[in-house]
């Protein structure tokens, strides 16, 4: 995992969450998320996990 921002002359993009994921893909294997939209996937993947363990019981 890393955090990366990318500051061109003109432009200050915001900043990415950056995953590894090189060994799961042929591809370059990063996939990058704002931090927005990794707080929409913790909530997501909480709902997820809440609902599993109900069902699990």
């Amino acid at each position: 995992m890393q955090i990366e921002q990318y500051v061109t002359r003109t432009a200050t993009h915001a900043p990415l969450i950056l995953l590894d994921f090189e060994e799961l893909d042929s591809g370059d294997g990063r996939e990058g998320l704002t931090v927005d939209a990794a707080e929409a996937l913790i909530a997501v993947l909480r709902q997820a996990i809440v609902l599993l363990r109900v069902e699990a019981s």
